[in-house]
């Protein structure tokens, strides 16, 4: 069985002598200006996201926020996972660039003179930048005293 319904949003012919055009839906037995609830509950549900409305045909009203994600929960743990070999950019030996930070020449506590003193220990750190064509690898160098 099949409901139906008078469709509003088809208008009248100012000239009475014209006819309507049937819908494509309405089938040779449809009573005059009706159409199955089939037909417009499809109608009710088109809205920009699927159909070829245009989204400022829904007016102000705004749609409403997801709240959860659409991803499913995954059995594995985020991050790394246990057993996988990471990989690291090893350093080289010959960078085409080298940047010097020297130690202050003077105690930040005190204010004594360090410029006879001997370096403690460096700390080297490889920067790897792909500029074209080459690869450019810039090493910097710090350095620190210790007083005697």
């Amino acid at each position: 069985m099949i409901l139906w319904f008078y469709d509003r949003s088809r208008k009248r012919p100012k000239n009475p002598n014209l006819r309507t055009r049937k819908s494509s839906t309405a089938g040779k037995n449809s009573p005059k200006g009706l159409v199955p609830r089939r037909e417009l509950e499809r109608r009710f549900g088109l809205n920009s996201d699927n159909s070829s409305k245009p989204p400022s045909s829904e007016g102000l009203e705004k749609k409403p926020q997801r709240t959860q994600s659409l991803r499913s929960k995954s059995k594995r743990s985020s991050g790394g996972q246990k057993g996988h070999d990471g990989k690291t950019l090893k350093q080289v030996l010959e960078p085409d660039r080298i940047i010097n930070h020297l130690a202050p020449s003077s105690c930040e506590e005190c204010g004594c003179s360090l410029s006879k003193s001997t370096v403690v220990s460096s700390i080297k750190r490889q920067v790897f930048d792909i500029p074209k064509p080459s690869i450019e690898v810039t090493e910097s160098r710090s350095s620190t005293n210790s007083q005697k």
